[in-house]
């Protein structure tokens, strides 16, 4: 009997493991906590948190709150970096988590993206890199270049304006940021001059362009005066003005309406009893002893637009004295000047607002699409067959090394890839940290179950092992013989 005992003991050992490996993994269903914790370098954090309803909730203190009425230590931090309107679930680590110091080991460039939006709204990214070529659903898109972008955008408040861009010969670099607001002359120092008119429909746009280059009517010349500039746009012989020092300025002369001979300015200056003759030829790059005279149209190139609509206007051009006929031009296309230059309309808006010429630059990706050119700017997205297409640029966080603190103040190094762990609770870098230079956003896992399940196994082991054997060297029982029929049974001694 006693190999059978010992079975027996051996199945109860299996048993009892099998209710200890189920009892540990319903426990560690429920008690598994897998979120993130924001603790900011120099303070300390204790509250993990994750989004709501992505695991059990049996031992969650803080359920489907938002940011704002969850206790973190550090709100500010947590704050910032946790999205506002999404409920979270929260969890005390049972002590205070301390950074106590933040190492940057590299800095990272941004990734850079072109975004495939098809038919259905799916995004497919696709890393950019000059001269790759993305496969796209509407055929292959090769990358030819990333650069800066300058243009207009569509705002409320804006004006109505055009943009372009000059490149001196076709081996040159484009040069962006030409912004012509309507009813008013820029220009290009010291070569161009461009117009932009807006007008009421199309015919009254190529009916307007006029046929010689403007003369006198689109100059001005000025006197600078302390802080201002005395400005006159009529050019009879007299006009002149007395600035604060008691200077009086007069123009003396019309100025040559063309550009032969070239244009040049004269005005008599007396001031006390000294009198002078100041002769100032057409568009100076600095003002000649206080006089400036801006002359556009005496400029190399001079271009005119008419505008009736968003993204294309009727133009007129000259270089010096030859003529390019008007025609109709449209955002995106190329004007090809007599002397090599080349002009390109980026866009034309009636409520626009210049931008990617000040603070930090906007990039476009350019890329080619059979014959066609693709200018995709940044965060914008352009039409592509069926699809769209749009360049991106992600920020990506600099590798960090922090020095964690746990309980009992023992400090711990944790690196990219490392895993540090504390108690129940075993952490790691996340790799989307916004504020990684600022506060360490580290993934907090805590698994309660593991040490049972182990147990639980072993005994399983054990049992199944130990069952086995017995069973194997169990002595088999002797039975007794049944009498044949009609025989003598069993005999028994006499008394």
């Amino acid at each position: 009997m006693k190999p059978f005992r010992s079975g027996l003991v051996c199945g109860c050992l299996f048993y009892l493991g099998a209710i200890v490996v189920a009892a540990a993994w319903l426990l560690n269903r429920h008690a598994v906590f897998d979120g993130l914790i924001a603790v900011p370098v120099g303070g300390a954090e204790s509250l993990a948190v994750r989004p709501s309803g992505g695991g059990a909730r049996l031992f969650t203190p803080h359920r489907a709150l938002t940011p704002e009425l969850l206790s973190f230590d550090t709100p500010a931090v947590s704050r910032r970096v946790f999205n506002a309107d999404t409920p979270l679930d929260g969890i005390f680590l049972g002590f205070p988590l301390r950074v106590r110091r933040a190492e940057v080991l590299e800095r990272r460039p941004d990734l850079e993206l072109i975004e495939e939006r098809g038919p259905g709204g799916r995004l497919t990214a696709h890393p950019v890199r000059p001269g790759a070529t993305l496969a796209t659903a509407d055929g292959p898109v090769t990358v030819e270049s990333v650069g800066p972008w300058a243009g207009l955008i569509n705002d409320p408040g804006g004006r109505r304006m055009a943009a372009m861009s000059w490149r001196e010969s076709p081996t040159s670099e484009w040069v962006q940021g030409i912004f012509v607001e309507a009813g008013s002359w820029i220009t290009l120092p010291p070569l161009a001059a461009f117009r932009l008119d807006w007008v009421p429909d199309e015919d009254t746009a190529r009916g307007g362009l006029p046929a010689a280059r403007p003369g006198l009517e689109s100059a001005r010349w000025g006197v600078r005066d302390l802080r201002r500039v005395h400005w006159f746009e009529n050019f009879l012989p007299g006009t002149g003005c007395t600035v604060t020092s008691g200077a009086e300025y007069v123009l003396l002369e019309t100025p040559a309406n063309g550009l032969e001979p070239p244009p040049m300015l004269r005005v008599g200056i007396r001031s006390g009893d000294a009198r002078r003759v100041v002769r100032v030829t057409a568009n100076p790059p600095e003002p000649v002893e206080g006089l400036l005279f801006e002359y556009p149209a005496a400029s190399m190139v001079c271009v005119m637009l008419r505008a009736w609509q968003e993204d294309s206007v009727w133009a007129v051009a000259w270089q010096g004295g030859d003529a390019v006929p008007p025609h109709r031009w449209r955002a995106g296309e190329e004007l090809a000047l007599p002397g090599g230059q080349t002009l390109r309309l980026d866009g034309v808006t009636a409520a626009g607002l210049p931008v990617g010429t000040q603070g930090k630059p906007v990039l476009m990706a350019q890329a080619k699409a059979g014959d066609t050119t693709l200018r995709l700017r940044e965060g914008l997205f352009l039409r592509h067959g069926d699809g769209a297409l749009r360049y991106r640029r992600l920020p990506q966080p600099p590798l960090m090394r922090y020095t964690l603190e746990g309980r009992g103040g023992k400090t711990m190094e944790l690196g990219p890839g490392d895993a540090v762990r504390i108690g129940p609770w075993t952490f790691t870098q996340s790799p989307d940290n916004p504020l990684a230079e600022e506060a360490a956003l580290l993934h907090a896992r805590r698994a309660w179950g593991d040490p049972f399940q182990k147990t639980g196994a072993v005994l399983v082991l054990l049992g199944a092992v130990g069952w086995i054997l017995a069973r194997l060297f169990r002595p088999e029982r002797v039975k007794d013989p049944l009498p044949q029929e009609g025989g003598e049974g069993p005999s028994f001694p006499e008394a």
